[in-house]
């Protein structure tokens, strides 16, 4: 099941309510796991995570309007942006022909990669970010609704989501 958003991808998205404090958390699927073996398929798959990783933290940026983050909010955003810094420094990887490590889920590593390797991921999560906060300014009140409809119920099927982002309330 995917979601698609002017041409953006969301591979098997559901929402739930957590708390008070978090009315909308995500579980997805990745779509760098889900793609072809092919490098351009690789790198397509990890600019979707990417860019469903920074979802959080750019649309708390352009629309907290105040709101009082709660500190497992803080953390969800850090672990976001790490995500998306992964998925950035991994299409850098691929674009220079360099291969990308295997880990086992929960595994850390350490590679040493070449600086314009890691100044050509600054530039892709640049991009990614600024495309992000794009997406969210011309689909904002599609977003706004998500969150609404989880005060009413406690999880969202892709089916209902899909509902809520194409057609307004």
């Amino acid at each position: 099941m995917a979601t698609r958003l002017q041409g953006v991808e969301v591979v098997g998205v559901m929402m739930f309510r957590t708390d008070q404090d978090t009315p909308a958390s995500v579980l997805s699927r990745s779509a760098a796991h889900d793609a072809k073996l092919d490098t351009a398929s690789q790198i397509a798959g990890l600019e979707i995570d990417a860019r469903i990783a920074l979802a959080g933290p750019v649309g708390d940026a352009l629309y907290r309007k105040s709101r009082l983050q709660s500190r497992r909010m803080r953390d969800g955003a850090s672990h976001d942006i790490a995500v998306s810094e992964s998925c950035a420094i991994r299409v850098a990887l691929l674009m220079a022909g360099e291969p990308i490590p295997e880990l086992q889920p929960g595994d850390r590593g350490q590679i040493e990669v070449d600086v314009a390797i890691v100044e050509n991921a600054d530039v892709i999560l640049r991009r990614l970010r600024q495309d992000t906060a794009a997406l969210l300014n011309q689909h904002w009140t599609a977003v706004e609704r998500v969150p609404e409809a989880l005060f009413n119920c406690d999880l969202l099927d892709q089916t209902e989501l899909d509902r809520l982002i194409v057609a307004p309330p």
